[in-house]
């Protein structure tokens, strides 16, 4: 690992203080017997965490086979590679939820790939999305160090990542999560003919 890495890993591990497994499960409702997409998930940590604690299964997208491989063996939780593109190897309105963790940063397209994972979501599904201040001074100088190194590195404002997405078309709330991070729940509206199917 270089030293963009260790500090990379050091940045994320100095800020993931708070349990975001029991966070996230909190937003994520009632899911029983529901697919959950984990976009730009990694190895797969906080799929496994709320795997351990919930009825859904979770499937983890990401583009590094290396992080995919190096993930836990758990239970409900699978594991695809995708392409750096917001193209998903996924049906239309096959997930119950999409969560994004410490990933948007790193999405050169980030609008267009969470419209696509709206594509995937249900309706009345939700998309959450876990992010670091676009607006903290060590955010900053983070985006910074990694774009030197050639990585896509883009930390979003809270407001501008929500009128985003809201000209998306989803409904939209922000909360905090700690000092240095916010998370947005994003709904995909419910469709006048979904509601007629419902009643």
């Amino acid at each position: 690992m270089n030293w963009i890495g260790l500090l990379e890993k050091a940045f994320y591990e100095f800020h993931r203080r708070r349990d975001l497994a029991s966070f996230l499960r909190g937003g994520l409702g009632e899911t029983t017997g529901a697919h959950v997409l984990d976009f730009g998930g990694g190895t797969g940590k906080v799929s496994a965490a709320l795997a351990s604690s919930g009825p859904e299964t979770f499937v983890v997208a990401d583009p590094s086979s290396e992080a995919l491989r190096s993930g836990p063996t758990t239970p409900r939780v699978l594991r695809v590679r995708i392409q750096a593109t917001p193209a998903l190897p996924f049906s239309d309105e096959v997930f119950r939820a999409v969560i994004v963790v410490d990933a948007l940063h790193h999405v050169p397209d980030a609008i267009p790939a969470m419209v696509e994972c709206g594509r995937c979501l249900q309706p009345g599904g939700s998309l959450h999305i876990v992010e670091f201040d676009g607006r903290a001074r060590l955010t900053h100088i983070f985006g910074w160090l990694v774009r030197r190194q050639g990585r896509s590195c883009r930390f979003w404002v809270a407001e501008n990542l929500v009128a985003a997405l809201r000209k998306a078309g989803f409904e939209t709330e922000t909360t905090r999560v700690d000092g240095l991070r916010y998370a947005v729940r994003a709904i995909k509206p419910v469709r006048a003919v979904d509601r007629k199917a419902q009643t």
